[in-house]
């Protein structure tokens, strides 16, 4: 939702982003639809890592699923805005 609403504002509105990776990337490619791809690439490494750095046998239950890290990808996508 937050790449949308920012595909919106920037390509429509003439709204600006206010972060310097993501507004040079938007100004490199004309437009702000380059942050789909950067947010789904940014989300399969961490779940590439934090498949690869826990062990095979943990099983995930609502208890135990902040304490193994599979809550940060979640909180990473919530932005503030």
């Amino acid at each position: 939702m937050d790449d949308s609403s920012t595909y919106i504002g920037v390509d429509t509105f003439g709204y600006y982003e206010k972060y310097i990776l993501t507004q040079y990337l938007i100004q490199l490619t004309g437009t702000a639809l380059v942050m789909y791809p950067l947010k789904f690439i940014i989300l399969m490494g961490i779940l590439y890592l934090l498949d690869t750095h826990f062990e095979d046998n943990i099983i995930l239950t609502h208890e135990n699923a902040n304490q193994n890290g599979y809550f940060y990808p979640w909180a990473l996508s919530c932005d503030p805005e």
